[in-house]
């Protein structure tokens, strides 16, 4: 319904002469801001105040329409000395703004960077109209200098902070996408109005901002039947300092505005030897490239933090890996190798040339079963570890010690002859059979030591000299325990 009665608005300000057609230009203006205010009011979006200032701008707008129509009539032209609709004309865009900065924070959560995107590109904007507008209307006159300076900074101030809606996510919300193209038709209309107008000291006026006039009038209107007008807002999820690949794209393209507008200060025809226009020129291009050094520098912080973080997470996945390595080849309780590790090296010292011989002792303690059945598991498992420790104490520098399963454990001497075995062995044994202290009890515990030296005369599975060395331990436990056992094999071939 909304829509026909701007068609058929729209149809006679077409096709109507004057002063029909200015009259109905004017009331596609008042139907659409009547919906939009009528919609705030009724519907209630949030944040509230935010739209109430809208509502507010585009009424200053209509305002701004009528009286230049009612005083002036359907003219081309309102010249710039007539300070009352000019004046009426600089007062949309503050509303604009600030209602639009209220909307960015329900759309976005980066809103500091957000607000220096949206200063550097309104800087890169106004460097152009300073060049093309702004800069011929402060040669006519002080008067005319001032109104020529707030008019277009108002529309300026609109048009950044409906980039930081845009910036910060807005436009995936319809309605506040609306709004945003609302504004930046508004600020179309005054900055052709005022390029049009240089050098005639007028505000000039065509087909071409009619037309756009009256689709900003039609498009207030369709802010307020929108649906979304009453959605809770999408928040944009981008870490902070973050460049999408448009922005990086709109980016590229502005910081080559500050030579177009110093060329055209400088050299071109409105603005050739004017030294304040050079001044101008230079300081706000000066501030708009510190502040893209600054952007550059949060992005380039940015990709440190990022790239620290993956160094971390690298870090991190290789201690996880190294630990998960260690977990795979050692016993959990211990902390000793576990059998894989054993054979493993258990092989490669029987293939390695510098090693003339290896003894294997095997041990298990005796009566460990009775001290687990009779004290529990968990004092078993701390005679385990004591014992762990004990053979590390005990173990020439190069032995490779391995715990196989419950009270069973294995020492690998590379470069040991029986006599070297024998003595180990028995150090062994005493060493395992000093008393224990466990949670407040003494107990004592002794170890029977099986001991299998291989010369390297003929190659042997580990799994022989594992099985070899158990026969062994078994002969031990036999003679009586407390004792070791020394079995050694020369296989000829």
């Amino acid at each position: 319904m909304y829509l026909l009665v701007q068609l058929g608005l729209l149809g006679t300000a077409i096709a109507a002469d004057e002063p029909a057609r200015s009259v109905a230009s004017v009331a596609v203006l008042v139907t659409g801001t009547s919906v939009l205010t009528v919609s705030v009011w009724r519907r209630g979006p949030q944040p509230r105040s935010a739209w109430w200032l809208v509502a507010a701008g585009a009424w200053a707008i209509v305002a701004e329409a009528i009286s230049v129509t009612v005083v002036y009539g359907p003219i081309e032209a309102v010249a710039i000395t007539a300070t009352w609709p000019i004046l009426i004309a600089t007062v949309p865009y503050p509303l604009f703004a600030a209602g639009l900065l209220l909307l960015s924070r329900t759309t976005g959560r980066r809103g500091p960077v957000d607000a220096l995107d949206a200063t550097i590109i309104a800087l890169a904007t106004f460097l152009v109209l300073w060049g093309f507008a702004v800069n011929e209307v402060l040669t006519i006159s002080p008067r005319t200098a001032s109104i020529g300076v707030v008019l277009p900074f108002g529309a300026l101030l609109a048009f950044a902070m409906a980039v930081k809606v845009a910036l910060g996510g807005g436009l995936r919300d319809p309605a506040t996408a609306v709004l945003v193209v609302i504004v930046a038709v508004a600020l179309s209309v005054t900055l052709v109005n005022l390029v049009l107008g240089v050098g005639s000291n007028a505000l000039r006026t065509n087909a071409a901002t009619h037309l756009l006039l009256t689709a900003y009038g039609v498009l207030v209107g369709v802010v307020g039947v929108l649906p979304s007008l009453t959605r809770p807002r999408p928040r944009a999820e981008v870490a902070s300092g973050d460049m999408s690949r448009a922005r990086l794209v709109v980016f590229s393209l502005i910081v080559l505005l500050p030579l177009l507008a110093w060329w055209e200060s400088s050299f071109g025809p409105f603005g050739r030897d004017q030294l304040p226009a050079v001044f101008v020129t230079v300081s706000v291009a000066a501030l708009f490239l510190v502040l893209l050094v600054i952007r550059l520098a949060l992005l380039a912080r940015l990709a440190q933090r990022r790239a620290d973080e993956l160094a971390a997470s690298v870090a991190t996945q290789r201690r996880l890996e190294e630990q998960l390595r260690y977990q795979a080849t050692h016993d959990s309780l211990t902390d000793l190798a576990n059998r894989t590790v054993l054979t493993d090296r258990l092989t490669r010292s029987l293939q390695s040339e510098q090693s003339a011989s290896a003894a294997i002792l095997m041990l298990d303690l005796d009566g460990f079963k009775f001290v687990n059945d009779s004290y529990g598991h968990a004092i078993g498992d701390e005679l385990l570890v004591q014992t762990a420790s004990r053979l590390r104490a005990t173990a020439p520098d190069g032995a490779t010690l391995a715990r196989l399963g419950g009270d069973e454990f294995v020492i690998l001497c590379e470069n040991a002859d029986r006599t070297a075995a024998d003595h180990l062995a028995h150090r062994v044994v005493d060493a395992l059979h000093a008393p224990y202290e466990l949670d407040g009890q003494r107990l004592r515990v002794s170890a029977s030591v099986g001991v299998v030296v291989v010369n390297r005369d003929e190659i042997l599975s580990s799994a022989q000299i594992l099985r070899d060395a158990d026969s062994a331990l078994y002969e031990a436990k036999a003679a009586g325990r407390d004792r070791a056992v020394v079995r050694e094999r020369h296989l000829h071939g």
